[in-house]
């Protein structure tokens, strides 16, 4: 679907030990690393091939955030920790990763009423308050994710789990909004 596109995967994990950010701002290998304790609590590592951020906490844990796929946001983790490895000298057989969910963009190709779509898509799953913000959040009830329309038919999703289901979802936002705007059209 060229239409529809993750632009951020974001993950997370921890070492299962404490570290001390200053010696990690210093010393971490191969990479651009801020650290600035009085205004965020956590070391920022950048990678840009493959590209990510991670955000490591003194208790060890840790974001990362920027991938452009999971198997991209997977080999950023494992650089990172390849380069604590170094840092530190030893290994950290015991590190957890996991990707948490993704973040996708689409366009639905045509404009839509945001008004018309909230009182459809029902007042208890959508927020809508043009005059705060333009776009309507629609969160379902059974779901973890939830996506944010736009009068100009481009939707931004969150969430997520895996591409294929930012397909399904899309998919069905898509067909849902088609039925609403056909509805329309035949009243």
């Amino acid at each position: 679907m060229e239409d529809l596109s993750i632009v951020n995967v974001v993950g997370g994990g921890s070492i299962h030990r404490e570290l001390d950010l200053r010696q990690v701002s210093s010393d971490f290998p191969h990479s651009e690393v801020e650290f600035e304790p009085e205004s965020f609590a956590a070391a920022v590592i950048r990678y840009n091939s493959p590209k990510g951020t991670v955000m490591l906490y003194s208790s060890g844990k840790y974001s990362l955030a920027g991938a452009e796929s999971a198997e991209e946001a997977i080999e950023v983790n494992s650089i990172f920790i390849g380069h604590l490895e170094e840092m530190l000298g030893q290994s950290l057989s015991e590190n957890e990763f996991e990707v948490r969910y993704l973040v996708g963009t689409g366009d639905l190709g045509n404009e839509i009423n945001l008004n018309q779509i909230s009182i459809a898509m029902g007042m208890a799953q959508t927020e809508y308050e043009p005059e705060q913000f333009p776009g309507l959040f629609y969160r379902p009830d059974d779901q973890d994710w939830f996506c944010l329309l736009f009068a100009s038919g481009k939707v931004v999703f969150s969430g997520i789990k895996d591409k294929h289901e930012l397909e399904d979802v899309y998919n069905q936002i898509k067909n849902k909004i088609d039925n609403l705007v056909q509805l329309d059209t035949d009243s």
